[in-house]
């Protein structure tokens, strides 16, 4: 009898892959007796135990860095691959003095301070901004008075859905100022 300790082959980066579309990672494993396999994706610690992994419909989360794992009782081996969009965390690549930036969701930004589509200009940083958000929901009158109970639970809704989707962008908090409805 052979005893051969777990090998794998090596992997490939796989960087061309589109939001929404499909993924195969494979684990080409070898060894006596027959290795045990897994996958790992490194930043969620999502385990899948096969040589195959097929991932669907592939969002930002399924994003980074992918471990391969086998083990016999002679040995173990592990091998990485990293799945990124054509501009690694966004959806396509940054195109001149844009980089891709966490800012609720990952897009090509300008660094602090410039603006405009080649981020030539300079604009003072700003602690504050406004912005206007459409609800598809049913204004009620009571919503003109900020301090009405049910007024406080939409814009706690409201703030917290803002907060979700700001996270890791530095918006430290969100205040609702006004809230009115709109023919």
């Amino acid at each position: 009898m052979f005893i051969v300790p777990s090998s794998i082959e090596p992997l490939k980066n796989n960087t061309n892959v589109t939001k929404g579309g499909n993924v195969t990672l494979y684990c080409d494993v070898s060894g006596t007796p027959t290795p045990h396999v897994s996958w790992t994706h490194v930043s969620t610690d999502k385990k899948w135990y096969s040589k195959t992994w097929f991932i669907l419909h592939v969002k930002v989360d399924n994003l980074g860095e992918y471990k391969c794992e086998a083990s016999n009782p002679y040995g173990n081996a592990t091998v990485a691959t990293f799945i990124f969009f054509p501009g690694g965390l966004c959806e396509e690549r940054c195109s001149g003095k844009k980089s891709c930036r966490k800012f609720g969701q990952y897009v090509c930004l300008c660094e602090k301070g410039k603006t405009v589509t080649n981020c030539d200009n300079n604009e003072e940083v700003k602690n504050t901004f406004e912005v206007g958000i459409e609800f598809n929901e049913e204004y009620k009158p009571e919503y003109e008075n900020l301090e009405n109970p049910t007024t406080q639970l939409f814009v706690n809704k409201i703030k917290d859905a803002l907060n979700e989707e700001f996270k890791g962008s530095g918006v430290q908090d969100v205040k609702v100022t006004e809230l009115r409805w709109i023919v």
